[in-house]
């Protein structure tokens, strides 16, 4: 798992006249991108607690070769499993 790093700006289409960073990376046969929100990353317990980062590589560190809908599911499963019913807090 290797992040793309601090590219960008504020979200798009948020400030009109807001210029982006770019940044480039190499991918090899057999690599992926996974793109999400914060929603994912700072999806909570009833007490509060962040799915972070943190896991969210953990977790896809797991997937290996699984197929894109796969990771998907298994990162879903995984975020619905680490806030136990809490209500949505983003």
């Amino acid at each position: 798992v290797t992040p793309f790093g601090k590219t960008g700006g504020p979200p798009l289409g948020i400030v009109a006249w807001k210029s982006y960073t770019g940044g480039t990376m190499q991918l090899a046969p057999g690599d992926a991108v996974f793109l999400y929100t914060d929603g994912v990353t700072e999806a909570c317990t009833e007490a509060m607690d962040d799915f972070t980062d943190q896991r969210l590589a953990a977790v896809l560190r797991e997937c290996g070769q699984l197929r894109s809908q796969q990771i998907i599911d298994r990162v879903m499963e995984e975020v619905l499993t680490f806030t136990a019913g809490a209500a949505q807090s983003d």
